[in-house]
């Protein structure tokens, strides 16, 4: 048959990868599939991940479908549907969350198809991150990674179960990896619409989720150094990616100080950093929910403090602000205890703790799938390391996530948009034993 050159499939150096497709090359496909395409297995592998996510959410029935994930999140996009804005608690809290996910819900909602109507919206996007696992891969390595990578996408435990769930998890996984696959297009000619573009997917990732504020900056210095040949390509990438970003975000933030009084990206980031930063921050986390360091950082206020809390209640702004600089004083109390602090919740996600824990065997089982995972990974990465500028996106992207979970804090499913990034670089590994084999 001769060789078939995968599209787009790319090595560090930016050379087409070419697959061998001889009849004597099978043992390059095990387990049967020697002489299917890889693209055509992959998009087995795309069909396969949507039914296993929906067949499990359909399984467990609606009532289990509305007690996973948050409520709130419900609450907004009634709000929404009704007329009263992206607002909770009788308008006294209207920037809390961002708006991206309520604004997803609320047409499911509106048509009386919330179940399973959403749950299968949000099946399909996690199936679709397999394809683009699988580009991602073939464009940084081969079509054998690509292949890994899709496989480990399509069947990952964790996102099987949480995908379709009530939760913005599945759509801020499937808008960064976007992201990251559109940026990585902008090495070679950095083109303005696949800059644009990357900006628009990022800047919805960031009006989904307060986590990945400082995505943006590094996705934007790590274009002056990667989008592009020329010092003038990347200049102009770095701009428009920017440019999206500065506009649908700048229009958030004018509509919140027009609804709220102050140009905020959201009013909960104060509170979330005073209870990753008090004496209860680490009460019961990793091993148990955060929300019940949130309970008990409320229930240990002194008589001051919930005086001073209890004035600033239905502003939340001011409530805001005033947790921020509880929080600013008690790192600046304790220097040493929040660097180890820190330290313990990066380690969490680097060492794959499930957080919450919940049983042994889920715990025990998302250790034995995830930390080979999270090791070839960084095998993966470290091999690449001469080839440092074409992967230099990975680094920004950890880095800023890191950065964010010591300031805060991370659960396993804060941490669930690395994952494609993982199988990727596990892919990378793997391949060289399916070479082979």
């Amino acid at each position: 048959m001769g060789r078939v050159t995968v599209p787009g499939a790319a090595s560090a150096g930016g050379r087409d990868v070419e697959l061998s497709a001889r009849a004597g090359h099978a043992s390059a496909y095990p387990f049967s599939l020697a002489r299917l395409a890889p693209a055509h297995l992959v998009a087995g592998l795309v069909g396969v991940a949507f039914v296993a996510r929906l067949a499990i959410r359909l399984r467990g029935g609606e009532e289990a479908f509305l007690a996973t994930g948050y409520s709130l999140y419900l609450e907004i996009a009634n709000n929404l549907l009704q007329g009263r804005g992206f607002c909770l608690d009788g308008g006294l809290s209207c920037a809390l969350r961002l708006p991206v996910y309520p604004a997803f819900i609320a047409p499911w909602m509106a048509s009386g198809w919330l179940y399973p109507g959403l749950a299968i919206a949000q099946a399909a996007l996690g199936a679709a991150l397999v394809w683009v696992a699988w580009r991602i891969a073939c464009d940084l390595f081969d079509a054998r990674a690509g292949v890994i990578a899709a496989a480990l996408t399509a069947l990952s435990p964790y996102a099987l179960q949480h995908d379709t769930g009530i939760q913005d998890t599945v759509l801020v996984n499937f808008l960064v990896g976007v992201t990251a696959y559109l940026l990585w297009q902008t090495r070679h000619r950095g083109a303005p619409a696949i800059c644009l573009a990357a900006g628009l997917a990022l800047a919805v990732a960031l009006l989904t989720t307060g986590r990945l504020a400082l995505a943006a900056p590094a996705v934007i210095v790590w274009a002056l150094f990667g989008a592009g040949p020329t010092v003038r390509t990347r200049l102009r990438s770095a701009a428009l990616i920017g440019l999206p970003v500065a506009l649908l975000l700048g229009a958030w933030i004018a509509r919140n100080a027009s609804v709220v009084g102050a140009p905020v990206l959201t009013t909960e980031s104060g509170h979330s950093l005073w209870v990753a930063n008090n004496a209860w921050a680490m009460a019961h986390f990793p091993a148990e929910s955060i929300d019940l360091s949130v309970r008990d950082s409320h229930n240990g206020m002194s008589p001051a403090e919930r005086a001073a809390f209890e004035r600033v209640s239905s502003n939340e702004v001011a409530r805001d602000r005033l947790l921020r600089t509880w929080a600013v004083e008690y790192i600046q109390a304790h220097p040493g205890l929040t660097i180890t602090n820190g330290v313990r919740k990066v380690w969490v996600a680097i060492s794959a703790e499930l957080s919450p824990a919940r049983s042994a065997v889920l715990r025990w089982g998302y250790l034995a799938v995830f930390a080979p995972i999270h090791l070839l990974a960084a095998i993966g990465l470290w091999q690449q390391r001469h080839a440092w500028r074409a992967h230099s996106l990975t680094a920004a992207i950890l880095l800023a996530f890191g950065a964010t979970t010591a300031v805060f804090w991370a659960h396993t499913s804060h941490k669930s948009y690395l994952d494609m990034f993982l199988f990727v670089y596990a892919g990378a590994v793997g391949r060289n034993a399916w070479r082979a084999a």
